[in-house]
């Protein structure tokens, strides 16, 4: 199973949209269903399409920004228009291109396991389940701490995920973790992407609900607060305890 084949179709269909071809739609599947479509043009979509979680983060986003998992920076164009310095970041190669193709000014291939404690940021942007990008809870405890070692002192991560109904009705283990029927926090989902008839490999994708992202957020020094739900999504600030800035 090859993370980077997983990937490929969206790779391919982000590029043939910023070709042109703009009726391209992804079939997406999971361990709780699909085929789900996914219109190409989703990831192109301009701020008054965003969801309102979408606009609250790039509202409060300030300073320094890294944009990571930024796809083809519909966020960091927002951010750009708004007069901010955004480092996007992607791991797509076909994304990275399209984000420089539209104007992304400092758009980087790597992973947040790339990320180095060189360069701070005052924001840490991570949308469309940005917790996602962890793939599982031991993945997003590592992703933590690496982005805590990123930000400067006042520094922010604004992050979305999803309240899973099926972690809601899980059963919690000793230390407070839902667990599944096969021993697994049910918000561990393995996702699968088609495009054009061809299907990636899986590829691990985690949905955190957010007491369980206060809990680890604790355990590398930062506060989790909620900003924002809209149904299941909630969005997500997290700053170094003791820390009262607010945009």
């Amino acid at each position: 199973m090859s993370a980077e084949a997983g990937w490929e179709p969206i790779g391919r269909a982000l590029a043939e949209y910023q070709r042109g071809f703009h009726d391209g739609v992804l079939e997406v599947f999971h361990d709780l269903g699909g085929p789900d479509p996914l219109p190409v043009a989703h990831f192109f979509r301009g701020p008054s399409q965003m969801n309102r979680l979408e606009r609250e983060a790039i509202r409060r986003a300030r300073g320094r920004v890294l944009d990571l998992g930024a796809g083809v920076g519909s966020h960091a164009l927002a951010l750009q228009d708004r007069g901010l310095e955004v480092t996007a970041v992607d791991a797509l190669p076909q994304a990275v291109e399209v984000m420089r193709d539209r104007g992304v000014i400092d758009a980087r291939l790597g992973r947040w396991t790339d990320l180095g404690t060189d360069e701070r940021f005052d924001t840490v942007l991570m949308m469309m389940n940005g917790a996602g990008l962890a793939g599982t809870l031991n993945g997003m405890a590592a992703l933590l701490e690496v982005l805590a070692g990123v930000l400067s002192e006042n520094g922010q991560i604004l992050l979305d995920s999803v309240n899973l109904p099926e972690v809601r009705e899980a059963q919690a283990d000793e230390e407070g973790v839902p667990v599944g029927d096969d021993g697994r926090y049910p918000g561990e989902l393995h996702y699968q992407f088609s495009y054009g008839g061809q299907r990636g490999d899986l590829v691990p994708q985690l949905f955190l609900d957010f007491e369980q992202l206060g809990r680890m957020a604790s355990g590398v020094g930062l506060e989790c607060d909620l900003v924002a739900e809209e149904d299941d999504l909630y969005l997500a600030v997290m700053r170094f305890a003791g820390d009262a800035h607010s945009p």
